[in-house]
């Protein structure tokens, strides 16, 4: 979803594209979830009404508010973003594990983004082979 996000302004100008860290939160989707001992009554997870706000700021923030506290340079056609679990706006793929210095395989930011590029490419392939996309049409 990153990937996608941080490509779709990039071929569509007039787009605004957020992916959203949830993080952990208790939703009592699984049976663990459930019951009088819970990891959010543990305080392992955070709540539900806690865990819905960074999609609740990424839906109700201007364009201009989301871009806050990122470059000031930046701009959409630069690519998505991602709105972490604090409701802070992030450029995607620069936590410290995003690394390409050999540690693992390469996973650096340029990299991802690379990757998110030819995920792209190839979902536009599929899309059309498939008919949800004529060849005429523009890519995604």
């Amino acid at each position: 979803i990153v990937m996608l996000a941080a490509n779709s302004p990039r071929h569509h100008p007039e787009s605004t594209a957020v992916a959203i860290d949830l993080g952990w939160v208790g939703t009592s989707i699984q049976p663990f979830m459930k019951g009088s001992l819970t990891p959010t009554g543990l305080g392992w997870m955070r709540s539900a009404d806690i865990g819905i706000l960074p999609v609740l700021h990424a839906i109700f923030s201007t364009d201009e508010q989301l871009l806050e506290g990122l470059s000031e340079q930046r701009r959409w056609t630069d690519g998505g973003i991602v709105m972490n679990v604090f409701g802070n706006s992030e450029e995607a793929f620069t936590y410290s594990w995003w690394r390409s210095d050999g540690a693992s395989a390469d996973v650096g930011r340029r990299r991802m983004l690379e990757l998110g590029e030819r995920l792209w490419d190839v979902s536009g392939v599929v899309l059309r082979k498939n008919g949800y996309l004529g060849t005429g049409d523009a890519a995604l």
